[in-house]
């Protein structure tokens, strides 16, 4: 139909834009959404900014919190410096809230989970300028109690960690690695409710499945305090399951625990 329609025109002009700043108050967010670093995908932020956003659900609910997207520049791994750019998550309403974690570049992106219906995250930007991050918030019912893993790192931990753990849960990760590789797992730091004989833990208990380990400590039910164990997956696929009873709910920490892929022979036994 040749010469039937008009088509379009358009015009396009420059523009001398300003990102956006930060207001000084908290941004107030609910239910599930999007949240992300000023003028983020546009363009990089800009330095010495801090924004801050409060997110909240219905009562009884908890907040999760993933990270789709992070690109924050040069960073020491630990986040501690005010010159660095990072996101910093607290399990509350504000600042002052418990810190469930500081994430800078080179930062494991764990998925966060609040113990309450509140979630305050911060981020900073430092002298080191990038394209910034994005992160999807969304309403959790209750701790996920099943997880299959399969990317190339992450983070796990018992639920609420670094808070202490409620009772009566029982959580379980299957972590499959790609054709050809396996999985090491490093816990620590670990603390667990001891109970029974020694390496009985008849309590609550953190238990690692096809895998082993030539650590100190290592054994088929962990609890008690340990700085650091390593587990190696004798095949593709490690399990790895957490159990707290009804005896003393909100009294440990738990653990947490860094996984990786390695295209790697584990040593023998």
């Amino acid at each position: 139909m040749p010469f039937k329609n008009d088509g379009f025109q358009a015009t396009y002009k420059q523009l001398n834009y300003t990102p956006p700043l930060c207001p000084t108050e908290a941004i107030p967010l609910s239910d599930n959404g999007k949240l992300s670093s000023p003028n983020y995908p546009i363009s990089n932020y800009t330095a010495s900014q801090n924004c801050t956003w409060i997110i909240t659900v219905p009562a009884g609910k908890h907040v999760k919190l993933a990270f789709t997207d992070c690109a924050l520049g040069s960073c020491a791994l630990d986040c501690s410096s005010e010159s660095c750019t990072y996101v910093e998550v607290y399990d509350g309403a504000s600042a002052s809230s418990p810190s469930l974690g500081r994430f800078c570049k080179g930062s494991v992106l764990k998925e966060t989970f609040s113990s309450g219906q509140q979630m305050f995250v911060k981020f900073h930007s430092g002298s080191a300028l990038d394209r910034g991050f994005e992160a999807q918030y969304s309403v959790l019912s209750v701790w996920p109690a099943s997880m299959i893993l399969n990317e190339t790192s992450d983070v796990i931990s018992s639920p609420y960690n670094p808070r202490k753990y409620p009772d009566n849960q029982t959580c379980n990760w299957q972590i499959t690695a790609s054709q050809g590789n396996r999985i090491v797992l490093e816990i620590g730091p670990i603390n667990i409710e001891s109970c029974g004989a020694s390496g009985e833990c008849t309590c609550d208990y953190l238990q690692v499945q096809n895998g082993f380990s030539v650590d100190p400590g290592a054994s088929e039910r962990i609890c008690g305090s340990h700085q650091k164990i390593k587990y190696y997956s004798m095949h593709r696929s490690l399990n790895v399951m957490f159990v707290s009873d009804n005896s003393m709910p909100f009294k440990n920490d738990g653990f947490q625990a860094t996984y990786k892929q390695l295209n790697y022979t584990p040593p023998r036994k």
